[in-house]
């Protein structure tokens, strides 16, 4: 039997995400109520090379309601990020995926998945990948998981991003 996307909403809004939905349309989001949580509120680059890295730690908790699966190239399925530039989100740093198919990463209803990510990237605007696609890289943050969904339909995003967090150069 397929679910369709309309009632995996109904189900995950009776698990609470209902407020997140409408919460994420008000532009004011409460703090802690995303699915997915870095461990702090700020992070410190470090120069790296010709560029600049740091680890982030992150734990998803599946409040949806339905087993979520992770598209992932042996066990890697890292998170992108995105900056709040002028109050809109915007796209900031995007991994290099791997093309391999690995099973999925499977996290059954109210069950954690935790992982870092590890970011690294050149000096912004670089030609080297992965890369900033912003021109200042202080500020503010959040994780994006793109390869995340329910069985047969993608999860949607207000539930696949993360805290906002502060990200500060050396």
């Amino acid at each position: 039997m397929k679910t369709n996307a309309m009632s995996l909403l109904r189900t995950a809004g009776s698990t609470g995400l209902a407020a997140i939905a409408v919460s994420c349309g008000s532009g004011v989001e409460p703090p802690g109520t995303e699915l997915i949580q870095t461990d702090r509120a700020e992070y410190q680059l470090r120069t790296h090379g010709d560029g600049l890295a740091t680890e982030i730690p992150f734990t998803f908790t599946n409040r949806a309601g339905a087993t979520v699966y992770v598209a992932n190239c042996n066990g890697g399925a890292p998170p992108a990020l995105e900056k709040r530039v002028n109050g809109e989100w915007i796209p900031a740093w995007s991994p290099v995926y791997l093309l391999c198919a690995s099973p999925s990463i499977v996290i059954p209803p109210f069950a954690t998945y935790s992982d870092t990510l590890h970011l690294s990237a050149p000096n912004p605007l670089s030609d080297y990948h992965p890369q900033w696609m912003v021109e200042e890289v202080p500020g503010t943050y959040r994780l994006v998981w793109h390869s995340v969904g329910f069985k047969d339909v993608g999860l949607p995003r207000e539930f696949r991003v993360s805290n906002p967090f502060r990200l500060a150069t050396p």
